[in-house]
């Protein structure tokens, strides 16, 4: 178990060097445009970043039992417990599914300005 306890430190601590250099970059940009510049940066990206998150949630669900079979005999869990997170596989896609739609295309926020429209 402290094998697993390693390993999982291990990828925290690249997960996290990520992250800040992600942020660093973000900082960088936001110090560098002004807010306008962005926000038209990426509304004319809109699509095509629509379009990379669809992928990877596709590319999720495909790969996920073999990535869950990867995961599970890195740490060593038992086939039940194999068995039982790659079923889960649709509920997880189902929940992200539901993100998308509510919170990057706003759905709810649409559905809002209708019914106020309507009023």
């Amino acid at each position: 178990m402290k094998i697993a306890y390693k390993k999982s430190l291990k990828s925290l601590f690249w997960l996290s060097i990520i992250l800040i250099i992600c942020s660093i970059g973000l900082t960088t940009l936001s110090l560098h445009y002004s807010p306008v510049a962005l926000q038209n940066w990426l509304d004319s990206m809109n699509i095509f970043l629509t379009i990379i998150r669809c992928s990877a949630y596709v590319l999720i669900l495909l790969s996920w039992p073999s990535l869950i079979r990867m995961i599970g005999k890195r740490y060593q869990w038992n086939n039940d417990y194999i068995t039982h997170i790659i079923h889960q596989r649709y509920k997880l896609f189902t929940w992200l599914v539901i993100l998308e739609l509510v919170l990057a295309q706003n759905i709810v926020g649409h559905f809002i300005q209708i019914i106020a429209d309507y009023v």
